[in-house]
């Protein structure tokens, strides 16, 4: 086994052709590509071994304006396996790790809201963290039949019309896009559905923080696939660079037409730094964190059924100024901002329920929260609201800190 040191000496290369070191020469000289090319590729067993402490061993340099990768590690069938992409930044196939997922609930494992909707002009949350958005009448629900290799869930939208457009989008706030901003990144998904049908992946931007669904409008790159066979998922991949000024990011599944009956399932969803796409991982490493991640946006505390009534309770107390003090309820993560909050009994929005007779009394159109903000609710402000001192009353709420 050869070993190469920096302790001066004339400088040598193994021709592993002929099986002989073939001396390189001594100050400044050129070699051709090629030439260094099949040296290097001939080094099979060898090592570099640095004497030095204080110097590099071996540099890589780029050319200006370099957009090919800086280094590629490839398989014997010549598949490139791990990489360092011309911004330094590294990715391996295998690579599985909490965190290079900047798509939360890619694999589409949580339903908080219920896992089947009827959308006729979106856009709604369906999956957590997804809002789907059609032209016409479509629904979504959750698939757990015909899902990719390795996957339990994925998200099904099946049109109920004619010529109709669906999307599902997931918008990536401000403080997890500047991590990207100026990167090579790669978005990748798993897809399948009627036979035919076209089916494209791509990132829109918007340079203002925090933006909402409509305004994320400049592309930013993308690709287009067409189904080959109905349950056989395809992996589609992009790659892009992230705009240097770029402050929300919007993330799209989309058809351009899709007819009565036609359906498409999605998941694995992945978006991460560098030129590969590597295997999918949840961004929050596992089931309960991804769970956590999603809930920073959205919560309640019936999951999957969010207006169900009785999920908790508390007693009411009154004043002179018609203050109706609920118990102080604390959210399981901490929210994104301060959230929307809306209470439900039996199924209807500003409405609690007698626990004793099942009666149902209302808070008024637009209860004020009088303690609010991203770890919990402490009381509710209602004018018209007409309840009983001492008497229990239950409910349940949904809370939306949603982009």
């Amino acid at each position: 086994m050869a070993n190469f040191s920096n302790t001066s000496r004339p400088a040598y290369v193994w021709d592993g052709v002929n099986n002989q070191w073939v001396p390189v020469g001594v100050g400044p000289h050129t070699h051709s590509v090629a030439d260094v090319a099949n040296a290097v590729s001939n080094l099979g067993g060898s090592n570099i071994v640095n004497t030095t402490a204080t110097s590099v061993p071996l540099t890589l340099t780029g050319a200006v304006s370099q957009t090919a990768d800086l280094f590629d590690v490839k398989n014997s069938a010549g598949t490139v396996v791990a990489n360092i992409d011309a911004n330094g930044n590294f990715a391996a196939q295998n690579a599985n790790y909490a965190g290079k997922n900047f798509i939360i609930n890619g694999g589409m494992d949580i339903w908080q809201r219920g896992t089947t909707f009827t959308d006729s002009s979106g856009p709604m949350y369906t999956a957590d963290r997804w809002q789907t958005f059609t032209t016409g009448s479509a629904t979504v629900t959750q698939q757990s039949l015909t899902v990719p290799s390795n996957f339990r869930y994925a998200i099904q939208v099946t049109a109920n019309t004619n010529s109709i457009v669906t999307h599902n989008y997931q918008i990536i706030e401000t403080a997890n896009v500047i991590p990207l901003a100026g990167k090579v990144v790669t978005l990748s998904a798993y897809v399948t559905g009627t036979a035919g049908k076209l089916v494209d992946i791509g990132v829109t931007s918007s340079n203002t923080v925090d933006d909402s669904l409509y305004n994320i409008g400049t592309g930013v790159g993308g690709q287009s696939t067409t189904i080959v066979s109905a349950g056989t998922f395809q992996k589609i991949t992009a790659t892009m660079t992230i705009p240097s000024n770029a402050k929300t990011l919007r993330i799209g599944l989309e058809s351009p037409t899709m007819n009565n009956g036609e359906y498409l399932i999605w998941s694995g969803v992945q978006f991460e730094i560098g030129s590969v796409a590597t295997p999918f991982s949840r961004a929050g490493g596992t089931l309960q964190g991804e769970l956590a991640l999603c809930q920073r946006y959205y919560y309640t505390p019936i999951y999957g059924n969010p207006t169900l009534t009785g999920s908790t309770f508390g007693p009411i107390s009154q004043n002179a100024q018609n203050i109706n003090g609920f118990a102080g309820l604390q959210f399981p993560v901490s929210m994104r901002t301060a959230p929307t909050l809306t209470l439900y009994s039996n199924g209807t929005a500003n409405y609690v329920r007698q626990t004793s007779n099942g009666a149902q009394n209302y808070l008024g159109a637009s209860p004020t929260v009088y303690v609010l903000n991203n770890n919990g609710y402490a009381a509710i402000i209602s004018a018209s609201a007409s309840l009983t001192t001492g008497v229990m009353y239950d409910w349940t709420y949904t809370v939306s800190a949603e982009l």
